[in-house]
């Protein structure tokens, strides 16, 4: 019995190393899987915490987007009241000049550049926030960059928001007031305008102003992204992320958010306009619907701007809080610091 097994064994040798071969090969492939599906389970684990702390972090960054723009915005109406000064004008109307007409042609430029020039640059500051603050919580996440150098550059990038209230907003204006004199040039003081009339006037001045939109970013973005910093020694940081920040305004996504930003500021517009011709209309008597009725340019204009004056810009339901719920400005941020997280030294 026992000769039989080594005899066994020769006459089976092909078949009994093949087997052993198949066996051993399983065991083998048997512990690399299980390596393999321990490391891929560990990386995925990893990914899904990166994923998890990345979101995070951009909620973040939103939440301190909201508030920085908030606490900007009332700045914004100070920075406009004073540079479009109404009261002035008023003040000299009143006394019935002999300009009496020249002063109504300039005042109906500058309630309408009030109006529109707040909303432009509440939008435009409102994306730029969101821009600047999605690339510099990227580059941060990427390099967890906390030292004083660091966080002194951070610092000097982010003033830029202050150069724009302090210039940016102006030169804002300045566009607008050229694109809404040449608009109601030819609409005189005496037209009988209806609503939508007024609808028709503003959508024409966000056109020209469309028109003419990759020079208004170029102008903007110019002064306050320079192209370097030299002035500044040893600050490649500052300038890099400038240059990077500079290309996202001028492309072509910064355009189509601020003009959908725009469309949602006009809209709310129109609703201030209705309480304008609501407020005219009251002296009728009898209910009449806001849209088919009529007023003088002259009569509607120091009522637009009373209106104008009584809506605070951070009151509840204001433009500014509808600004920060649309969609595509928060993804357009999502895009941006998903880019600049991912990105490798």
């Amino acid at each position: 019995m026992f000769g039989f097994i080594p005899s066994c064994i020769r006459r089976h040798k092909k078949k009994l190393l093949f087997l052993g071969g198949v066996v051993g090969g399983v065991a083998i492939l048997n512990t690399y899987m299980k390596r393999k599906l321990t490391e891929w389970e560990a990386q995925r684990t990893a990914e899904i915490c990166d994923q998890l702390k990345r979101s995070n972090h951009f909620e973040n960054t939103i939440t301190t987007c909201d508030t920085v723009f908030m606490s900007c915005v009332p700045k914004i109406r100070q920075v406009v009241s004073k540079t479009v000064d109404v009261n002035d004008i008023v003040k000299q109307v009143s006394t019935n000049p002999p300009n009496k007409i020249e002063l109504w042609e300039q005042l109906k430029v500058y309630v309408f550049t009030q109006t529109l020039g707040e909303m432009y640059a509440q939008c435009l500051l409102c994306i730029l926030v969101r821009v600047q603050m999605s690339v510099l919580s990227g580059y941060v996440f990427m390099s967890r960059c906390t030292n004083a150098s660091a966080t002194e550059q951070q610092q000097k990038y982010m003033s830029r928001i202050e150069d724009f209230i302090l210039n940016g907003i102006n030169m804002v204006l300045n566009h607008i007031q050229r694109v809404v004199r040449d608009n109601l040039r030819l609409v005189p003081l005496h037209q009988m305008l209806k609503l939508q009339d007024i609808e028709r006037i503003i959508r024409s001045i966000q056109n020209s102003i469309l028109e003419g939109g990759d020079n208004f970013l170029q102008e903007i973005t110019s002064s306050l992204m320079p192209a370097s910093s030299s002035s500044v020694e040893n600050d490649e940081f500052l300038d890099s992320i400038s240059l990077e920040t500079k290309d996202i305004i001028e492309c072509r996504d910064f355009s189509c958010v601020l003009q959908l930003c725009v469309d949602s500021g006009i809209s709310s517009l129109m609703d201030r306009m209705s309480e304008c011709y609501v407020i005219l209309s009251d002296g009728k008597g009898t209910f009449v619907n806001p849209h088919d009725f009529a007023v003088p340019f002259a009569k509607l204009i120091p009522v637009m701007h009373n209106v104008f004056c009584q809506h605070q810009p951070t009151e509840q339901g204001s433009f500014v809080h509808t600004l920060l719920q649309l969609e595509p400005l928060n993804n357009f941020a999502a895009n941006i610091y998903e880019s600049f997280s991912q990105k490798t030294s």
